[in-house]
């Protein structure tokens, strides 16, 4: 369950890593810009000078969605919802960047956030489960999969459980006058879903 939440990782960053964009003198700037770009809804000049991208935020959005949900192999109204839901704690989440070290055209920044413990929210949905079975009997295995992510929902809905503070360290480059996250963007994007979200190894 918790491993095709990382299925939509591929729509999220492909154009965006490789060569980043509005000239800013922070890396940790540069990294907040991007963040914000892709789970919280922000638009600015730095992507789509940067990436030539005519995507908005938005838009950026609605393929995440669609994504999570093909990648949850689930049909029906749960599955939308769930894709919905997740992006929307993301969005609600805050964080913090921090420079930790610069010298010449490379960087260090800190990302501190407080992530949605999603390893023991499916804890305590299997016990919900396992403690009332009759709810799912005569159910087919797609009925019992969409009820079952039904009651995920409603534990996403419900102050679902935060996790402890965790930081994570990514490196940044300076390309051509721009500040950008070093590696590759899937790589990043994995990271970054998991600064939000624990429990996704």
């Amino acid at each position: 369950m918790k491993k095709f939440l990382l299925l939509f990782l591929s729509v999220v960053l492909v154009f965006t890593v490789a060569g980043c964009g509005k000239k800013t003198e922070e890396p940790d700037k540069a990294l907040s810009i991007l963040i914000d770009y892709i789970h919280y809804g922000k638009d600015n000049d730095f992507i789509k000078d940067a990436y030539k991208e005519k995507a908005t935020s938005a838009q950026l959005r609605e393929k995440m969605e669609e994504s999570i949900v093909e990648g949850s192999g689930i049909d029906g109204d749960a599955a939308n919802e769930y894709a919905k839901i997740m992006l929307d704690l993301i969005a609600k989440q805050t964080y913090k960047v921090e420079k930790i070290s610069e010298d010449g055209k490379n960087a260090k920044v800190k990302l501190t956030t407080t992530p949605i413990d999603f390893e023991q929210l499916l804890e305590d949905a299997m016990a919900d489960v396992e403690e009332d079975q009759s709810a799912f009997e005569g159910m087919s295995q797609a009925e019992a999969e969409e009820a079952s992510l039904d009651l995920i929902n409603k534990k996403l809905k419900d102050n679902p459980p935060l996790a402890e503070e965790m930081t994570k360290t990514f490196d940044m480059v300076k390309k051509n006058g721009y500040w950008v996250v070093d590696g590759s963007p899937e790589t990043f994007e994995i990271e970054l879903l998991k600064s939000f979200i624990s429990g996704m190894e």
